[in-house]
């Protein structure tokens, strides 16, 4: 006799329901064709493995339950069938004929108080069990397959080279994802002359903080670009003229504001560096002409054979934000090679670069800098031994510091409410560009960022006639008016502002940067999900 216990979950992409976690029996079973095509019993899989069914096998389940090794991973919801379109998320494929369960090998496990060695699949033989359940909660099949995960590849006596492989005419598209937030930290003992948060002026005498206080955070920018990477020429000595370009229809949010074209915002123009093969920049280029000249940063993989465990140390970029104007800082970080595996379809080496000291760290575009600011990161980098190019690399950055307080505002509105920074109302970004940057480059004026209302409790305007620019790049589009007027902006070199109060803030920033893959074509998606 089978039992039979209830629990609430919630689905990934549907609503709390009750699922039935129990034991089966044999009629069950037989009622129900509920069965995994694919992989079968024995079969090596990496990275991501696509669980597949028939539709028809499915028996009206509404979702699934994925257990790997006997320990619960997570429910899924089954897109209905029906739809005019394929479905293509991180957990599900589905299309009339076929749904496919995705299940990350590489993935790590976040669940609360699990042994750290349970946090990621090993490479071995593995459980994998898949249990459906109706709109009801009544269990309508399961199955079981075994399979052999090879997420890792052996380790070359020889070593890798930890060197780019440029070639003179070679083409490469990248995406770029970035989120920057501004961190509010309380300070629940502090006295008068003190500040209780970031971006705060001092508080008076008689201020007292709250009970309960913990860290907020205001979202400052979240942008997803697509960069054209090319290989212009070879200028000896191991080194190559290459060329970035920021690609239309990329996305960006500043704060809480809607999301706009990136082309709106800036008159991207072309950055030529000239890179030696360890990714060291010789010089970052020079501009003649207005315009947003950004690239996408490249580590220094410090050059030469490493092996799995070995230590070293490079002169690589390091930037808050998703673009700076100009030449990034470079900082001394400790890498280490952690092991080799695939990555998206390639064979990588798995590279961390780690930094951890107080570096002048550019922000707002760079068109001021946080002084001697704290930084500390952590990145990964998967980097194809094979091709010599990033297959991907993931960026956590945390910067904390002074900054100018207009510029702090403008960032992140609302950050210092106590002080004075707060935000009362209105639309669009803060009316702090206004006056702009003018000069040899800076942001633009004429009310700020499409939209431009500003939030009235800010700066509205600014300093009178903003912060004059140095030498250097003529400006271009910036973050200026809806018509991206030349004459300062994003890819200008700016000068020494006046001096203004400046107040501590923090930053948090992650980044995750992919090479981009020639997409199949539209009518033969829904043939790649049958056919896999």
């Amino acid at each position: 006799m089978a039992f039979f216990t209830t629990a609430t979950k919630t689905v990934l992409g549907g609503v709390g329901a009750t699922l039935v976690v129990a034991g089966t029996t044999a009629a069950a079973h037989a009622q129900v064709p509920f069965h995994v095509l694919r992989p079968i019993d024995g079969a090596h899989v990496r990275e991501t493995v696509r669980l597949q069914f028939s539709r028809a096998s499915l028996n009206n389940a509404s979702y699934v339950e994925l257990a790997i090794d006997n320990r619960f991973r997570q429910a899924i919801a089954i897109p209905p069938a029906g739809g005019k379109k394929a479905v293509y998320t991180s957990q599900v494929e589905a299309n009339g004929d076929r749904v496919s369960i995705l299940w990350n090998t590489k993935a790590i496990d976040n669940t609360p108080n699990l042994p750290d060695d349970q946090r990621v699949v090993v490479d071995g033989l593995h459980t994998v069990e898949i249990v459906g359940v109706d709109p009801s909660g009544r269990r309508v099949g399961k199955d079981t397959v075994t399979v052999i995960v090879n997420n890792r590849i052996p380790d070359p006596a020889s070593g890798i080279a930890m060197d780019y492989r440029f070639a003179v005419g070679d083409l490469t598209n990248y995406t770029e994802k970035t989120q920057v937030d501004f961190i509010v930290a309380t300070n629940q003992g502090a006295s008068a002359g003190q500040r209780p948060y970031y971006g705060a002026a001092p508080v008076t005498a008689d201020y007292t903080a709250s009970s309960g206080q913990s860290d907020a955070i205001i979202p400052v920018q979240n942008v997803r670009a697509k960069f054209e990477r090319t290989t212009e020429d070879y200028v000896g000595g191991n080194a190559f003229f290459i060329r970035d370009k920021v690609l239309p229809n990329g996305i960006i949010q500043i704060g809480n504001s809607a999301a706009t074209l990136l082309d709106n915002v800036y008159d991207f123009k072309s950055r030529y560096r000239t890179v030696d093969i360890t990714g060291y920049v010789r010089d970052y280029g020079r501009a003649a002409r207005p315009g947003a000249y950004v690239a996408l940063p490249i580590p220094n993989l410090g050059g030469g054979l490493r092996r799995v465990g070995q230590t070293w140390q490079s002169r690589t970029p390091i930037q808050l934000e998703w673009a700076t104007m100009d030449e990034p800082p470079l900082v001394n970080a400790d890498n280490t090679f952690e092991g080799m595996e695939w990555q998206d379809g390639y064979q990588t080496a798995r590279i961390r670069q780690k930094f951890d000291g107080h570096v002048n760290l550019p922000i707002y575009g760079g068109a001021v800098t946080m002084k001697d600011a704290k930084v500390v990161m952590d990145r990964v980098i998967w980097f194809s031994y094979r091709s010599g190019k990033i297959i991907r690399m993931e960026t956590h950055v945390t910067a904390e510091g002074e900054a100018p307080q207009s510029i702090v505002t403008s960032m992140a509105p609302g950050g210092g409410a106590a002080g004075g920074l707060g935000v009362s109302g209105g639309g669009g970004f803060p009316g702090g560009f206004p006056g702009g940057f003018p000069g040899g480059g800076g942001y633009p004026g004429g009310g700020g960022f499409p939209g431009g209302g500003g939030f009235p409790g800010g700066f509205p305007g600014g300093p009178p006639g903003g912060f004059p620019g140095g030498s250097g790049f003529p400006g271009g589009g910036g973050f200026g008016s809806a018509g991206r007027t030349p004459g300062g902006g994003f890819g200008a070199v700016q000068g020494a502002a006046p001096e203004e109060a400046r107040v501590p803030a923090k930053f948090d920033s992650t980044s995750v940067v992919t090479l981009s893959k020639p997409a199949s074509p539209v009518a033969n998606r829904s043939a790649r999900v049958a056919q896999r």
